[in-house]
């Protein structure tokens, strides 16, 4: 789109952009630093941090030129309407750039399976999270005045109150569904943890055959990662 490569230019150029940049790379950092638990509840992390950072590259985006230079750019674009979506296009993209950091960082460092499934929902969370940060920093930038102060005050008031109120968007009604889905996911497979990340354990009893021959009942033990994945360990105890 027509301004979006200048726009990152601009972005790129400014050194405060290192700001949130670093910021959301230190949280991934946190998150992932050691066992983060079942993929899609610690992804949820991510992508939330996902809402203020895109927020605040929203208005670095929008404040990138001077006065005199918004405006002659603001009629080579053909109108406020057409610089506000170009805008918001190009905080998407880094949005999405810092998406693909996330997913990857997390496949490498937290032991545990990312079927394609899990992998695509996670991408979803991330972008849906950036999206709202890239419309609410929208308007909270350029043309309206907003102080950086009130900007601050504001994001964060919509997201404490999102997280205590989960019916409201953008964060409650995710969290509400990621938690009712791993919920679900841990009651139908049987066992702790949740989306393939925890472990199922079953005794049952068969036959073990005995040294001499003899056909004796003994009670195994199985145990492995959870039934939809499953890599099983046997051990048998004759009772």
């Amino acid at each position: 789109m027509k301004g979006t490569r200048y726009s990152l230019l601009l972005l790129a150029l400014r050194q405060s952009a290192l700001a949130p940049a670093l910021t959301y790379l230190a949280l991934v950092a946190a998150v992932y630093a050691s066992d983060a638990g079942p993929p899609v509840a610690a992804g949820t992390v991510t992508a939330v941090g996902l809402l203020p950072v895109c927020a605040w590259l929203a208005r670095l985006v929008a404040s990138a030129e001077s006065a005199p230079f918004a405006d002659i750019t603001l009629l080579r674009l053909g109108g406020p309407a057409r610089r506000q979506l170009i805008w918001w296009v190009s905080t998407m993209l880094v949005g999405a750039a810092f998406t693909v950091v996330a997913i990857v960082w997390a496949r490498i460092a937290n032991p545990h399976p990312y079927p394609a499934r899990t992998v695509l929902l996670l991408v979803l969370l991330h972008l849906v999270q950036a999206a709202c940060g890239a419309g609410l920093g929208g308007l909270l930038a350029r043309p309206y005045p907003v102080a950086n102060g009130v900007a601050v005050l504001v994001v964060t008031g919509v997201m404490v109150a999102s997280l205590v109120v989960v019916q409201l968007p953008p964060v409650g009604p995710m969290v509400k569904s990621v938690g009712r889905w791993q919920h679900g996911r841990s009651a139908g497979c049987g066992c702790a943890g949740g989306d393939r990340g925890g472990s199922c354990a079953a005794a049952v009893r068969v036959p073990v055959q005995s040294p001499r021959g003899d056909s004796l009942t003994g009670s195994s033990t199985m145990t492995g990662i959870c039934r939809c994945g499953a890599h099983w360990a046997y051990d048998a105890r004759v009772g």
